[in-house]
């Protein structure tokens, strides 16, 4: 079956209920005509990168955008020359989320489950059976869990951290959610396995997870977490403090960076170089509605949607939609900056992937050797460091109330297109 005949293949098995699996990119062919296929189950030590895409709510199949997703970073992992030779798997999880699971709920959830356990019991407790199970328990975690995590778990604590090791998730936006999710059903399969919490603790090390424009419990992931986002991205609704305040007080800061605890994030003032780093701002033209009515219909009509064709390259980012590895004419300096660490980081990790072998562990290396491939980009992360431990400090000096209420008010001002 092609990619379409097994989506709604899957349709008829799931009913209303969500459902994941494994695609990875092909030649176009009679057979294959979105150039995107379900992909053969993946071998439990095969060096894999999985894409995880951010979440659409409205009816579709999206081959295109997970084809797009896939593209970026298939390209980048092929066109690296540390990596030529290397049989390095690229796959994306192709997600529908049914009738009954919501994602902007699922991952407000997963964050009051962190935050305000109290709240999110309550909230759980008034939700429909249907519902509240795809919460709980949703079906398209599961499927992608047992395709990329579960495999590689076994009795043997040696053999599963150096499986675990060749295992790297390229997420956007709710992909981070999703390996928050899947890490909770990693813990639970290695204690019924017998693991110590210590043992937990150093296979959850060994995990990568490249994020960019990350949402929902980031910060209290289990595995090594890579967050690459932008300070004026109002997407997220899950926000820290510090995203929150840089928000209310928008400042060219180039580029910082923040730890917390096993979770690293590097974030640039803006992805757009307008109105940054000495450039104009941007011009906002005024258009007419049928203006806009027009380029909406032209956007929504079967010649412009046809999966079959490639997608498409913009040489334009937004705050959010920024992911991937080639730079485009918009972005700021910092964004540029911050998309060559995320190659290294990828790169590297990939690298340490390889080096594993049959009776041999390599451990996954600390942040700057994966970040850093020479003296210069060591000297700039050292700095970012310095602006980020600034900003911290500044947002805690910062009155709460006043964040909340901005907060408040930014949440009922969004505009959902």
């Amino acid at each position: 079956m092609n990619i379409k005949e097994y989506i709604n293949h899957m349709k008829g098995v799931r009913g209303d209920r969500s459902f994941a699996f494994l695609a990875e990119r092909c030649e176009t062919s009679e057979k294959n005509p979105f150039r995107i296929r379900p992909a053969e189950p993946i071998k439990s030590d095969e060096v894999l990168v999985c894409v995880l895409c951010g979440a659409n709510r409205n009816e579709g199949d999206y081959i295109r955008e997970h084809n797009g997703y896939l593209k970026k970073v298939d390209e980048f992992v092929k066109n690296s020359p540390k990596l030529k030779g290397y049989n390095i798997r690229v796959c994306v999880a192709v997600c529908n989320f049914g009738k009954y699971h919501n994602t902007d709920r699922a991952r407000y959830l997963q964050h009051l489950k962190q935050y305000d356990y109290k709240k999110y019991k309550k909230m759980i407790s008034e939700l429909p059976p249907e519902i509240k199970e795809e919460i709980l328990n949703p079906c398209y975690i599961q499927d992608i869990f047992n395709a990329t995590m579960l495999p590689r778990i076994s009795e043997n604590k040696s053999e599963t951290m150096r499986n675990i090791r060749r295992l790297n998730f390229v997420t956007h936006c709710h992909g981070a959610y999703e390996v928050v999710e899947m890490e909770d059903k990693m813990s639970e399969k290695l204690a019924r396995l017998g693991y110590t919490d210590s043992d937990k603790e150093q296979i959850f090390a060994q995990q990568m997870s490249l994020n960019f424009n990350p949402e929902g419990a980031k910060n209290h992931a289990k595995s090594r977490f890579f967050n690459i986002q932008s300070a004026a991205d109002s997407h997220n609704q899950q926000t820290t403090l510090l995203e929150e305040y840089l928000l209310m007080n928008p400042s060219d800061f180039g580029i910082a960076y923040i730890k917390h605890k096993n979770i690293k994030t590097l974030m640039c003032a803006q992805v757009d170089k307008r109105g940054v780093e000495g450039n104009p701002p941007p011009v906002y033209v005024v258009r007419s509605v049928e203006d806009l009515f027009s380029d909406t219909m032209e956007v929504m009509s079967d010649k412009n949607n046809d999966e079959t064709k490639e997608p498409e390259e913009e040489d334009y980012v937004s705050e959010h939609s920024f992911m991937g590895f080639a730079p485009k004419s918009n972005m700021s300096r910092g964004a540029k900056k911050m998309q060559k660490i995320a190659g290294n980081i990828l790169e590297n990790s990939l690298l340490n992937s390889v080096r594993q072998k049959k009776n041999e562990f390599v451990p996954l290396p600390p942040f700057l050797t994966l970040a850093a491939g020479d003296r210069t980009e060591r000297l700039e992360i050292a700095k970012a460091y310095i602006k980020g431990w600034k900003m911290v400090g500044k947002t805690m000096l910062v009155d709460p109330g006043k964040l909340a209420a901005y907060n408040a008010y930014r949440k009922k001002h969004t505009i959902e297109l």
